[in-house]
C-alpha cells in the first residue's frame, strides 16, 4: 500500500499570489508551483484543485527522497 501526503499552501509573496503544491508518495517527494493572476478566493482555489492542479503547474522538481529530520 502507497503513503501519500498531499500539501497545498496559498499565499502572497509580495508581488504574486502563489500556490505551492507538495507531494509524497512513498518517500518521494514533488514540488511545483502556479502564479494566480490576482488574490484567489475559496471558491477558486477549490475549482483549482478539483480540476486538475498537475496540468497546470509550472516549475515541477523531478521527485526527490524524503529528508528524515533527526532531533536530539
Amino acid at each position: 500500500m502507497e503513503d501519500i501526503s498531499v500539501a497545498l499552501t496559498v499565499y502572497f509573496d509580495g508581488q504574486y499570489w502563489v500556490a505551492k503544491s507538495e507531494k509524497n508518495i512513498d518517500g518521494q517527494i514533488t514540488v511545483a508551483k502556479y502564479l494566480f493572476k490576482k488574490e484567489p478566493q475559496d471558491s477558486d482555489i477549490y475549482s483549482f484543485v478539483i480540476n486538475g492542479e498537475d496540468r497546470i503547474f509550472i516549475n515541477f522538481i523531478q521527485p526527490i527522497a524524503a529528508l528524515k529530520m533527526c532531533y536530539p
